[in-house]
């Protein structure tokens, strides 16, 4: 590519016009052209006619030799794309929440600049709608006095239909200047040629939708001061060296200003609390904010708190859209990428309570071994649909939302509530497991046992208890509701010794509660009364209601001594021997109680 100034085609023909003294009328005749076509060429609205026009206007000028040469050369030149640079940023204003990415990025292109790094390629990535082209072409736009050679940019369609390394250079050649006619040979040396081009100058090359490392590798420039950002749902980490960025959802106070940069600075801010919602809603995600901002740009009539109750329900992706551009269209690009075994587990993370999982409660939920739903997740994970932090995996509030309607579209009825019972029991049985692990008086299995995670000392039991509490604790709310009678029963006796370990935000009170119903149900009274003074327990020494907790005891007393369970009767007199004194009531210490060990020893 010539870098150089050089005359355009139209300056050229106006120059061999006016050369041989004729008019624009008078060359138009001798061409074959219309005066107009060549008014255009001379004022630089066509700056490449067609071969055989220039032939043409060659012929009509009589030009021969060099001056030939020189004008066809011309014609070439203008018929070529101008060099692409990347488009111009969002036009809703500058990018938002993304300052510490773009100073990192800046940080790595200076090195770059000064051929410093070696690996000059700086990878983003993250899930669908995060704002990674965003950040792209902002970044762009925000170096290019470091690259003062050119920037150029392709969009290689990752999900869509993707560019082949070969097409996605020729592309880049004909970018550079070199004529389709002489874009030829192999893939090695097409790619030779493209890095002979940019030897020893400094470009930017922006890549965006990448599927794969491998569609990367065939167009990195190789020369050290040539810097490559790219961004793609995958982290690309073949890609070794160089900087990579995870891009993550925007910081609530940077999504309620993004919603007030599309909806209105002075309507979000007369709804705070709202927007915070609206935001908690789209889950910060910057794709979604933008869809909910036009929602209410295009709906003034629409409050905040009003698209929050919308948001809300099941209906929520239906919502985030604004003609083509819809936050479930860009959720399933993704998952129409992925295999049909890594779908399976995608849809059934649906059934999962909590926000965070292992694989093996994947394995669970999808009924696969476990070996398997560790490659699934590795999948997802590398096709951002998951998120990795060590040893679990996290879905997406809006995702979560996608993977229910793909379980609801691909998967029966009696197959959805299958997956839901089987996740829910073993979540139950593996607490009550775990929580037996502490009782010092038995140690009994839990009936019915499916799979599970090997828990065979206390600390297990107590690190698996503390990192599933978000799905262990709603999994009870799904058996009671059920009417697993004997398996709420059991889990809520389990736990009892793990509730008393350390103090913890269990909702305590709810989960011995829970129990009280399916002992009446189950006509087992002893239990029944076990825990009601469970409840006391909790009323009274985890939530510090121990007011009123008294009549909950007082009847808990009642039971036992009607049913002549000595030691329940124990327990319940040490508790609430216990609770009066936490109170400061005097009659706890009156000489004529009975003590809880006589009752126990009787």
């Amino acid at each position: 590519m010539q870098w150089g100034k050089e005359a355009t085609f139209g300056e050229l023909l106006l120059r061999h016009r006016q050369a041989t003294g004729l008019t624009q009328e008078e060359l138009a005749e001798a061409s074959g052209m219309s005066v107009r076509a060549i008014g255009d060429i001379e004022r630089g609205r066509a700056r490449g006619p067609q071969r055989r026009s220039v032939d043409a206007l060659a012929d009509a000028l009589r030009l021969a030799d060099r001056a030939r040469a020189e004008f066809l050369a011309a014609a070439r030149r203008g018929r070529r794309r101008a060099p692409a640079g990347p488009p111009k940023p969002d036009p809703s204003g500058e990018l938002i929440g993304r300052d510490t990415e773009l100073a990192e990025l800046r940080a790595f292109a200076e090195l770059v600049a000064r051929g410093t790094e070696e690996v000059p390629v700086a990878a983003i990535s993250g899930l669908p709608g995060v704002g990674k082209t965003s950040l792209l072409t902002t970044a762009a736009h925000a170096l290019a006095d470091l690259f003062p050679d050119g920037r150029f940019f392709l969009d290689l369609r990752g999900m869509d239909e993707p560019l082949t390394p070969a097409r996605a250079l020729d592309r880049l050649l004909r970018l550079l200047g070199v004529p389709e006619t002489e874009i030829r040979g192999s893939l090695a040396e097409r790619a030779w040629l493209y890095r002979s081009l940019l030897d020893g100058k400094r470009v930017l090359l922006a890549l965006d939708n990448v599927p794969a490392a491998d569609a990367v590798r065939m167009l990195l420039p190789g020369t050290a001061r040539c810097l490559v950002l790219v961004a793609g749902r995958r982290a690309l980490t073949e890609l070794t060296g160089g900087h990579h960025r995870v891009l993550n959802v925007l910081r609530t106070a940077d999504a309620v200003t993004l919603l007030a940069r599309i909806a209105g600075a002075r309507r979000v801010d007369g709804e705070p609390g709202a927007a915070a919602e609206v935001a908690r809603l789209c889950g910060n995600l910057p794709l979604a904010l933008r869809l909910a901002g036009h929602r209410l740009a295009v709906s003034p009539q629409w409050t905040l708190k009003g698209l929050a109750t919308m948001l809300a329900d099941e209906r929520r992706l239906s919502l985030l859209s604004a003609g083509h551009l819809q936050v479930r269209t860009a959720f399933a690009l993704s998952y129409r990428q992925l295999g049909e075994r890594t779908r399976l587990v995608f849809r059934h993370l649906s059934v999962v309570p909590g926000a965070d999982f292992t694989p093996a409660l994947a394995a669970v939920a999808a009924g696969i071994e476990p070996d398997d739903a560790g490659r699934a997740l590795t999948a997802l994970a590398e096709a951002s649909l998951v998120r990795r932090d060590g040893d679990r995996y996290e879905l997406h509030g809006l995702l979560r939302a996608f993977a229910v309607e793909r379980f609801r579209e691909e998967e029966s009825p009696s197959a959805r509530r299958a997956a839901a019972d089987r996740t829910n029991a073993w979540l139950v049985h593996t607490a009550t497991r775990a929580g037996l692990l502490f009782d010092v008086w038995q140690r009994a299995e839990p009936c019915g046992e499916p799979a599970s995670v090997p828990l065979r000392t206390c600390a297990e039991a107590e690190a698996w208890l503390d990192a599933e509490a978000g799905n262990w604790i709603p999994a009870i709310r799904y058996a009671a509701h059920a009417r697993w009678h004997h398996d709420v029963i059991a889990v809520a006796r389990a736990l009892h010794w793990f509730s008393y370990v350390r103090v913890r935000p269990h909702p305590w009170p709810e989960l011995f509660g829970l129990g009280r119903a399916p002992a009446r149900a189950a006509h087992t009274p002893a239990e029944e009364v076990a825990l009601r003074d469970l409840l006391c327990w909790a009323l009274a020494h985890r939530t510090g209601h121990g007011r009123g907790a008294l009549p909950t005891r007082e009847l808990a007393l009642e039971l036992t001594g009607a049913i002549g369970d000595r030691p329940e009767e124990a327990w319940a007199k040490c508790h609430q021997v216990a609770n009066l004194l936490r109170l400061g009531v005097p009659e706890a210490l009156r000489p004529d109680r009975e003590p809880a060990v006589v009752v126990s020893a009787r």
